[in-house]
């Protein structure tokens, strides 16, 4: 199983606003990239503004089970999800690019390869803070992980059948074995030691690999 892997230290970085009333009104309360319980915020969130490029995804219970919602634009009222959300999270998205035009978006997620190949990609757009790793299925075997910056789609890329988006903040800062061991996931961890469990955000004392778990689910496109 994948993971995405969220850092607690992006905090710093808002990335998204929730308002106490409908239509961006009342107070206002800043987000960053990660997932958070609604029981976090200081406000009784109506509505939600988000930054350029941002997916905020809804989830009704804590174990991810149950309805789920996410939008890519802003929310004027966020009773129209129809249910009570537990948790969410909140992520920055890949761009996939065709002959220099941008041909999709890939929100943190496991997609096939051949999906790229399908839709003419040669470059992937990757913001910081997220990680694009291309493998196998779940084997870490010859695996390419990648940070920052512009990914070129060769051949070799296209050879693996999955490409997997994963959240991890300062993954600018990792060296190549840290990287691979936060694109692995909690497998790769030698120490083991990583928790799941949602919003248990000092669950890594070595604070390298992550701060928390989140397992990555396959996305249609």
């Amino acid at each position: 199983m994948k993971f995405i892997v969220i850092d607690k230290d992006f905090k710093r970085k808002p990335v998204a606003t929730f308002y106490s009333g409908k239509n961006y009104t009342g107070e206002s309360q800043e987000m960053s990239v990660g997932l958070f319980n609604f029981r976090q915020l200081t406000i009784e969130p109506r509505s939600l503004k988000l930054g350029e490029n941002v997916t905020f995804v809804a989830v009704e219970k804590n174990d991810r089970s149950g309805k789920q919602m996410a939008a890519t634009e802003d929310v004027p009222d966020l009773s129209a999800m129809g249910f009570t959300p537990s948790v969410f999270v909140l992520s920055g998205n890949v761009g996939g690019h065709s002959g220099g035009a941008r041909v999709m978006t890939l929100q943190p997620g496991g997609y096939a390869t051949s999906t790229l190949k399908e839709k003419g990609v040669d470059k992937l757009e990757v913001p910081e803070g997220l990680i694009v790793r291309f493998a196998n299925g779940d084997s870490d075997v010859g695996a390419k992980s990648f940070k920052k910056g512009d990914i070129t789609i060769d051949e070799v890329l296209l050879k693996f059948s999955d490409v997997y988006i994963i959240v991890s903040w300062n993954s600018s800062e990792l060296s190549d074995d840290e990287l691979a061991m936060v694109a692995g996931g909690k497998e790769a961890c030698g120490a083991a030691i990583c928790g799941a469990d949602v919003c248990q955000l000092e669950a890594c004392p070595a604070m390298v690999c992550a701060a928390n778990v989140i397992p990555i689910m396959p996305v249609s496109i």
